[in-house]
């Protein structure tokens, strides 16, 4: 109704019916509010909360219906006057008032005996231009019952709001407090006041125990008129009854009465005749500090004395002591009532209470967590979310603790420094060294190849240094490994190394990051940056490195410096990340890491309920303007401060925790006892922050009640994953460029040197059996092996990619095919077929030739099927837009949209013609377009300015919105989304007379030339929407067009959650594979651009991102339609919009399905026959070409000729385009020979035979030529057949192989039984002879299955090294 009133600028709406409609909107809402204030008296036990909670709801959305309804009186006042609209019951009464803005003049407002002063309303706002809005509402009841301390209020509730314009303006702090009146509740008033009547004497003090603020002293004297009124000093005194000296000493003391020019005053301005409001002279007003009342006094029963003195003759005196309190309901906030910036003003007596209030509404400072019952009436059986969450992070803990100490055990064998296995040293500690390897966190970047070293200085070089050690694992992912080493000669300054590997085992790949060798004697360190993969299918295929020592400036490096603090902030400083990639060399073990983990965790969960909800509470922050531009901050001061409390109850803790496990490290001059001292500490402040935290999680959750605990958990769960997963890996690296960039230090100085082994360390250093002869190194791979094993890494790589490839685009198409047909309906053709054979009709739609069949149409076939024919049975519909199913509904009525061309004639009549027509009509074309307004006539044009009106006639041109407007392609032109629009009634009768109503003033004439019949249809049982669009042309040569344009869609769907899911891993592939091409493109460049399938890579992840950009803006329009469901000439404008949206993001979709699938042609590229269709498709490329281009000749000589001989007698021959399609389908087979011959005898089966002798017999037969003869090339050389099923066979075999070795090892390892006694010197010779025989042959059947699988390879073996030596481009 507010919309209606405010969009209402003829002033067509009666008074009356909004009077009435606010009437009964006030009245409902009255009675909702009365009703809540006692729904929770009788209410115990679990559902009290849900009941707070609906009060609550329910108060907030009958005060802001309230609202409405007064901003809507505000509506129809002057924009520039001042007035005022009430509504009152006898228990809430309302009231709004436009003022203008005045500088300087303070402002009254009444409502029922509520009395506000508000201060001048510039102090208010910057600018003192529009007039402003004030809305007093006053209940006699407490509507915020709900309220922890609402049974403390016992006076009226008011409240006023200031609007200035659309803008609700926050008052707080104001320079001057706001003044109010309310009258008190007798009854309770009456109870609770303490009175005091009496004769009193100079000699006697009034001595009586009450905690009051406000005393109000009625005096009776018998003294005479015209003398002094009566003086009495009081006195306020805790604890001791007063003396004489308290009088003078005390230090809340007053003398009564007060002098009249120090009474306060309260002057009401242009109200009540300029009423001023004084204080009672008798009356001492006592601030909240004269109690200070405490815990402990309220029970002790502490003793408040009031004493009175009065030196004079007796006197009547009644003493009144009143307790008074000005609060406020932080509805906004805390939802309790509240006292902060109010004060009881002087002016308060028995049955009113003056407030002053330095604000209006609650402004931003602490926000309070959420409050907590800890006796919590909710059954755990009926809400167990917040000990199942708890429970669940637990169990979580207890099986990653498990695998982190394993993992922390398998650590221990990766530190210290240790020789190289048949490793000498040289007694001279100048030839000795410590090297120090880092391999690189990344996937895969350990490696099972033996790795040898040669270190090159000024004076001398190396021997190869095997670095070896066959009691722990070496080059793992992420590890760091010690050795210490000796040459034969002193070295000198290093200068370089010469790295490799022998490139052994399942994973010979490995990703060197840096090495770091320090000589022992003088420990100097020098570093050698690395960062290269040393593999034969990475990189550049290298599997031995040159590095040399890095300067300063290397080591400075900007890319250098961000990689290694980038490294060591995700596996050593993030506490998440580190339980996984933590370093072995790290003190600060996993399991210690995880014990954090799990006190952050639950300490998250903690605050993240405490303030669940609270931020909601508080108003939108205020736009700022800088420079004229107007900036709406992100989040709000509440929001800000919540975010500030929480990181004070977690860091704190935490940090500690984490500190005190860095500190249980052992320190070279630590004791164990320390150790262990610091770790327990650590422990149990896990224990104890764990335990409280999920203790008071599962409290919350309790007192949450079910409904707001799931959506809690929902909200948690969502947050916490979003920022481990997104926000913190983007916080991490943007702290690692930020700190590179200004810390110009490299991290590789705060990594700890390697020390001498200590404790359990200390096996790595046991004296182990040497050899007598050292064992070199490996020679680097070089020569025929090492060209054989690159082509076999190389292919094995790319079947692995391929399969991993396909997998991935398998997931991906999954999701897209799941996504796509999730959104469509099965039903939407059937629904398709039932509104064209009830909106189209009988023969009569084929029938329209010109404007009068075309109302013809309209009123025997169209109104009667829209507007709800009768039942079978006779019966009328009580509904008036329904189609003849009674299923679809349309949502507005029809509207007709015409398209006509200007008044002026352009064409002109040949003079020898002009005694037949005089005058001529133009052709159709968009710059003809009339866009006038006319006067209920065309010959009349309107004289008034409809561009600042918003009234709506058929003879007015309504424009189009260029940012959702589609254009229509009609048959023959293209046509605007606007024109003039004639809207037709909601029932048959009123549609009849529009529609008679129109064809009576000739609305469609020969200046015509398309008219839409436009409907907006919906079937509730399907849960689908069409947007009908029926066009009907009508050309200068007297025919007419029909055509129907019928999209249907849906808004609401029911698997809201999945698609979004969907939607968004379709997304994530899209985003990976644009990250992907990204780097192709940087590697390969120009090469990149010249492979097709690099181009339909970019047209899937193009047309992917363009398809979740129009859902966007589909969804869009669609949430705009949902607001709108209006009726007007607009509404139809929205449908549209967004089914044309819809529209086009569904054929971006089947185009990304189509894209998609035919990728995976190209994954299956390891078959025989696919292979040999796309070699041959790149072989045929040009000879193709140039068959097209002589084609599309021929092509295009006879659809010329038959388009100019057949054009004007067959409408398939009529346009070029239809020519083309027509010849093409005769080359098909799809003819008809009769139609050609009636046509034309000579020339229709002169072209037939022609064309068809041409296509069939010539052009068709060269196709399939150059197809073949590629194919037979193809067919006996079979190029790059990559071998797939080879490589899966060889991976299974492998697999099998590994499984006969491992039981063969363990049953040669079985001891053997020695249990005959006289097993003599001889037996053991035949057994060892035996042992060796068996060797021999175990030796002798490996070769063979050796030379077998070799033999049985090599050709694959060597097409790979010439695939993989050549220039051509692939990707994998």
């Amino acid at each position: 109704m507010k919309m209606m009133v405010e969009n209402d600028k003829t002033g067509s709406t009666q008074v009356s019916n909004i009077n009435t409609a606010s009437a009964t909107i006030f009245t409902g809402m009255a009675i909702l509010m009365e009703s809540t204030s006692t729904s929770d008296l009788d209410v115990e036990g679990s559902n009290l909360q849900e009941t707070t909670e609906l009060n609550n709801k329910t108060v907030g959305t009958a005060f802001k219906a309230i609202s409405n309804v007064l901003h809507m009186y505000d509506t129809l006042m002057a924009a520039d006057g001042a007035g005022s609209a009430s509504l009152e019951m006898s228990s809430l009464h309302a009231k709004v008032q436009k003022e203008p803005c005045q500088v300087g003049q303070k402002k009254v407002f009444t409502v029922n005996d509520v009395l506000f002063v508000v201060p001048a309303f510039n102090l208010l706002s910057n600018s003192c231009e529009d007039s402003f809005e004030v809305e007093v509402i006053n209940s006699d009841f407490n509507p915020f019952r709900y309220a922890g301390n609402s049974p403390d209020v016992d006076s009226e509730v008011a409240g006023l709001t200031v609007w200035q314009g659309w803008d609700r303006r926050p008052v707080h702090d104001l320079p001057e407090p706001v003044d109010m009146i309310i009258p008190r509740d007798k009854q309770r008033t009456t109870s609770s006041v303490f009175k005091y009547t009496g004769r009193v004497s100079s000699r006697d003090d009034i001595l009586r125990t009450m905690t009051a603020l406000t005393i109000l002293l009625n005096i009776n004297s018998t003294r005479q008129p015209d003398l002094d009124p009566p003086h009495m000093q009081l006195v306020w005194q805790r604890a001791s009854p007063p003396t004489a000296n308290s009088f003078k000493a005390a230090s809340w003391t007053a003398v009564l009465p007060v002098p009249q020019d120090q009474l306060y005053t309260l002057q009401l301005q242009h109200t009540y005749n300029n009423t001023i409001l004084t204080s009672h002279p008798y009356s001492w007003l006592l601030p909240p500090e004269a109690l200070n009342l405490t815990e402990s006094d309220l029970q002790n029963n502490t003793t408040f004395f009031l004493g009175v003195k009065y030196a004079g003759e007796d006197t009547s005196i009644t003493v009144s002591i009143l307790e008074s309190a000005c609060v406020y309901f932080g509805e906004d906030s805390s939802h309790q009532w509240e006292d902060d910036g109010c004060e009881v003003g002087p002016l308060s007596n028995m049955t009113h209470l003056h407030c002053r209030c330095d604000h209006l509404t609650k402004f931003a400072g602490f926000v309070p967590p959420n409050p907590i019952d800890f006796t919590p009436s909710g059954n755990i059986l009926e809400n167990p979310i917040g000990l199942i969450l708890v429970l669940t992070v637990f169990g979580l803990f207890l099986i990653g603790y498990l695998m982190a100490r394993k993992a922390d055990r398998l650590d221990l064998t990766k530190v210290g420094v240790t020789t190289p296995t048949c490793h000498t040293l040289n007694p001279d500690p100048d030839c000795r060294y410590i090297i120090t390897v880092y391999t690189g966190f990344r996937l895969d970047a350990g490696t099972t190849a033996q790795v040898s070293i040669t270190v090159f200085g000024f004076r001398d070089e190396s021997q190869p240094l095997a670095l070896q050690d066959g009691r722990r694992q070496l080059f793992q992912g992420g590890s760091v490994d010690s050795f210490l080493v000796s040459c034969e000669n002193p070295l000198g300054p290093l200068t370089h190394i010469h790295v490799w590997h022998d490139n052994s085992g399942h994973s010979p790949a490995w990703y060197l990051s840096k090495v770091v060798i320090q000589h022992v004697t003088s420990g100097q360190l020098d570093y050698f940056i690395c960062n290269k993969w040393l593999a034969l299918d990475e990189d550049d295929g290298r599997i031995d490195r040159m590095v040399f020592v890095a300067s300063p400036d290397e080591m400075a490096a900007i890319s250098n410096l961000i990689s290694e603090r980038a490294a060591k902030d995700f596996h050593d400083g993030h506490l998440f990340f580190s339980v996984v990639g933590r370093p072995a060399r790290s003190a600060f073990t996993r399991t210690q890491r995880l014990s954090c983990c799990l006190s952050a965790v639950y300490s998250t969960m903690l605050t993240n309920i405490m303030f669940f909800g609270q931020g909601d509470n508080f108003d939108p922050p205020q736009p700022i303007r800088i420079m004229g531009v107007e900036i709406e901050p992100p989040v709000s001061l509440p929001q800000i401060m919540i975010a500030v409390q929480s990181a004070v109850v977690i860091v704190p803790l935490n940090a500690l925790i984490v500190l005190l496990y860095r500190n249980a490290a052992p320190k070279p001059s630590s004791k164990p006892v320390r150790k262990h001292a610091e770790d327990t500490k650590a422990g149990l402040l896990v224990f104890a922050v764990s335990f409280v935290a999920a203790y008071f999680t599962v409290l919350y959750t309790l007192n949450f009640g079910r409904e707001k605990a799931e959506a809690w958990f929902t909200a948690f769960i969502t947050s916490f994953f979003t920022d481990l997963i997104l926000i913190q890996p983007v916080k991490v690296l943007t702290l690692a460029v930020v700190l590179g960039l200004l810390i110009r230090k490299p991290t590789t100085e705060d990594d700890p040197p390697p020390t001498e082994v200590a404790g359990d360390e200390e096996y790595l250093q046991a004296v182990v059996e040497q050899p007598t002869a050292e064992v070199g190194a490996p020679a680097p791979l070089a020569g025929e092996t090492l060209t054989r094993d690159r082509a076999n890494r190389v292919r094995r790589k790319r079947c692995r990619h391929i399969l991993r490839e396909m997998v991935v685009y398998g997931l991906f198409l999954s999701v897209l095919m799941l996504m796509s047909y999730t959104e469509r309906s099965s039903l939407a053709f059937y629904m398709n077929n039932s509104i064209r054979s009830a909106l189209q009709g009988t023969d009569t739609v084929t029938q329209i030739s010109d404007p009068a069949s075309y109302w013809t149409w309209l009123e025997q076939d169209v109104l009667p099927a829209v507007h709800s024919p009768a039942w079978y049975n006779g019966r009328p519909c009580e509904e008036h837009l329904t189609l003849s199913e009674h299923l679809t509904h349309a949502i507005s009525p029809l509207q007709l949209r015409q398209i006509r061309i200007t008044q002026e004639q352009d064409c002109t009549v040949p003079d020898a013609m002009a005694h037949i027509a005089a005058s001529c009509l133009d052709e159709y074309t968009t710059s003809r377009v009339d866009t006038g307004s006319y006067n209920g006539s065309w010959g009349v044009a309107a004289d008034h300015d409809y561009s600042t009106d918003n009234r709506t006639s058929p003879w007015d041109y309504t424009y189009g919105d260029i940012n959702n407007g589609f254009l229509h392609v009609g048959e023959h032109g293209v046509y605007p989304g606007g024109g003039y629009i004639a809207t037709l009634g909601s029932t048959l009768k009123d549609s009849l007379k529009t529609l008679a109503h129109l064809r009576s003033n000739d609305w469609l004439d020969n200046r015509t030339r398309a008219v839409f019949t436009e409907a907006v249809l919906y079937n509730p049982h399907a849960n689908l929407f069409a947007v009908v669009t029926m066009t009907t042309e009508f050309h200068i040569t007297g025919r007419a067009s029909m055509a129907t344009e019928l999209v249907i869609f849906r808004i609401h769907h029911e698997g809201q959650v999945l698609l979004l899911v969907l939607r968004m891993g379709l997304m994530v592939f899209l985003l990976f594979s644009l990250v992907r091409e990204v780097l192709r493109f940087n590697t390969h460049l120009f090469a990149y651009l010249k492979d097709p399938w690099s181009w339909l890579e970019m047209l899937i992840i193009s047309t992917g991102m363009a398809a979740m950009g129009l859902y966007f803006r589909a969804q869009g329009m669609t949430d705009e339609v949902s607001g709108h469901l209006r009726e007007g000439p607009t509404l139809f404008h929205l449908y549209r919009a967004a089914a044309m949206w819809y529209q086009v993001y569904t054929y971006l979709l089947g185009m990304l399905t189509c894209f998609t699938l035919v990728k995976f042609i190209r994954l299956l590229k390891f078959n025989k026959h696919v292979n040999a269709l796309l070699y041959t498709m790149k072989k045929t490329a040009k000879p193709l070409i140039s068959f097209f281009v002589t084609t599309s000749i021929i092509f295009t000589a006879f659809a010329l000729s038959a388009n100019l001989i057949l054009g004007i007698t067959i409408p398939g021959y009529s346009s070029l385009l239809g020519t083309y399609t027509s010849l093409f389908n005769m080359m098909l087979g799809s003819f008809q020979f009769t139609v050609l011959e009636e046509s034309s005898p000579v020339f229709g089966p002169a072209i037939f035979l022609s064309f068809q002798f041409t296509a069939q017999f010539i052009l068709l037969s060269m196709f399939m030529t150059i197809i073949m003869d590629v194919y037979m090339e193809v067919k006996d050389s079979e190029p790059e057949d990559v071998g797939m099923a080879a490589f899966l066979w060889e991976e299974v075999c492998g697999v099998v192989h590994k499984i006969k070795s491992a039981a063969n090892r363990r049953k040669t390892h079985q001891p053997a039984a020695r249990q005959h006694p006289e097993f003599t010197q001889l037996d053991q010779m035949h057994q060892l002879l035996e042992e060796l025989d068996r060797d021999k042959k175990c030796r002798e059947e490996r070769q063979r299955e050796e030379r077998y699988r070799e033999d049985r390879q090599r050709k694959n073996r060597d097409r790979m090294v010439l695939y993989s030596e050549a220039p051509g481009l692939w990707f994998v």
